[in-house]
């Protein structure tokens, strides 16, 4: 990672988040830069972040790299792992 947002997520993630709530936006991507999330990790964070009340919103732009872990922690345990 070089610590760049590609261009497939700047425009199917940031841009319509920026369109949702710029601040969010703009925090988001801070975050995003010092401590990079793969597409994958930041399309489900976005589609968690849509459908979340502005508690969970904050929590969720609060610590990117936190929900993706707990993310993927709940998704094992459903699996079985």
């Amino acid at each position: 990672m070089t610590g760049k947002v590609s261009s497939w997520s700047a425009s199917r993630v940031l841009v319509p988040l920026s369109r949702v709530n710029e601040q969010d936006c703009i925090n988001l991507t801070k975050k995003i830069i010092a401590d990079p999330l793969s597409t994958r990790e930041l399309v489900c964070l976005y589609k968690h972040y849509k459908k979340s009340n502005r508690t969970i919103r904050d929590r969720i732009i609060a610590d990117p790299p936190l929900f993706a872990k707990t993310v993927k922690q709940q998704e094992e345990q459903k699996r079985g792992k």
